[in-house]
């Protein structure tokens, strides 16, 4: 359910809303140690706005203090800067203990560059993408059958409102799964370009036969 419960109130809805646990997961944090054996477990924690909005700022602080205060997005120096400390500023909030997801691995983002590699900061920065979308309420991936749910969907009444739910990359498959699907019609009805015979059964027909088809 994408929407508030209509059944609830906005001051029962504000207190669910804070009740909510942050979304975590465990992260086996990549290369060995000092002793060549694994690192310790930690906990990538899902960030508020309010935290991502402090990270931005604060990348963008270190961005003109290292080119000037002429630095701005467009230049290559201070765009490359910005990002790198955008994920340096991330990782210090994000990366926390595995046992008390409360306590922070690392004690600054300052800490982080001094003691990460770009590399590895790019494997936490990723890490942390790609559990953000998991846990999101945007979808980000579509299996056989919810295409075929979404495609019903869109055919009984077409609305802009239930594809604000999907991520660019399951909205990039949807097009794609349409695409097969006039494909699958073009062939059925004729070469590519032709139109249909008059023996060709009607598109809704055509359509029903192909999903039979998948599903066999």
């Amino acid at each position: 359910m994408s929407g508030p419960p209509k059944e609830t109130p906005p001051s029962e809805l504000w207190l669910k809303l804070t009740e909510r646990p942050r979304p975590t997961c465990d992260f086996q944090f990549p290369g060995p140690g000092a002793d060549g054996e694994p690192l310790p477990k930690a906990k990538i924690v899902i960030l508020y706005e309010a935290e991502l909005h402090a990270c931005r700022a604060n990348a963008t602080k270190v961005a003109r203090e290292l080119v000037g205060d002429n630095g701005r997005m467009g230049d290559l120096g201070y765009e490359e800067i910005y990002r790198n400390e955008m994920a340096s500023q991330m990782v210090a909030l994000c990366l926390r203990a595995h046992d008390n997801p409360t306590y922070f691995v690392f004690p600054s983002p300052k800490a982080v560059r001094q003691k990460l590699t770009t590399d590895e900061v790019t494997s936490v920065a990723a890490a942390y993408t790609q559990f953000r979308i998991e846990s999101g309420p945007m979808v980000s991936e579509l299996s056989p059958a919810e295409l075929d749910a979404w495609l019903k969907v869109s055919m009984e009444g077409a609305s802009r409102v239930p594809f604000s739910a999907l991520s660019g990359e399951a909205l990039i498959d949807f097009v794609m799964y349409l695409v097969s699907k006039i494909k699958s019609l073009s062939t059925a009805t004729g070469s590519p370009g032709s139109g249909p015979s008059e023996q060709s059964p009607p598109a809704s027909e055509l359509v029903d036969d192909s999903e039979k088809r998948a599903l066999e």
